[in-house]
């Protein structure tokens, strides 16, 4: 699920910047640079240049291809966790969902490091069956959408 804005395009890292403990994004590009140096410059490009990324963490894959995006996700991520959870655990409940904001922006960094992958995006349908949730998610997600546009921005923390 690719997503992005033609109206008001910001890279990743700036949307990321603006929605979430931007500091987070510059660990993981330092984690990146650590164990992964020959990759930094993409990461840096990737992040610094799109507009567009994919989200809600969902891919299907053959089972080697898969692992390899495991293993390079899981060990930049828990490179991170050791040096941000102490300050994770202080954060509202939304801001402490960081390890999976943190892995939709880089599923679009691996994308691109890998061209070999052939790619195919989809649709995604969210179908909620209780009318009673399905209300209150649509009421927080316009309201959001509100605040943003009038200029209020909500506690990151």
């Amino acid at each position: 699920y690719k997503m992005g804005s033609t109206k008001n395009p910001e890279s990743l890292y700036d949307c990321y910047q603006k929605a979430h403990v931007g500091a987070d994004m510059d660990i993981v590009l330092d984690v990146i640079k650590e164990k992964y140096p020959e990759q930094y410059e993409t990461a840096i490009q990737v992040l610094h240049t799109c507009t567009q990324g994919y989200y809600a963490n969902m891919l299907i894959a053959k089972k080697a291809a898969f692992n390899d995006y495991a293993k390079w996700l899981f060990d930049i991520l828990f490179e991170v966790e050791k040096r941000i959870q102490a300050d994770v655990e202080t954060r509202n409940a939304y801001q402490q969902r960081v390890y999976g904001f943190l892995s939709e922006r880089l599923m679009t960094v691996y994308i691109a490091l890998h061209p070999e992958l052939k790619i195919k995006e989809v649709p995604v349908v969210f179908i909620e069956e209780d009318k009673k949730a399905w209300r209150k998610y649509l009421f927080r997600y316009w309201r959001r959408k509100i605040l943003k546009k009038l200029g209020f921005k909500k506690e990151k923390k």
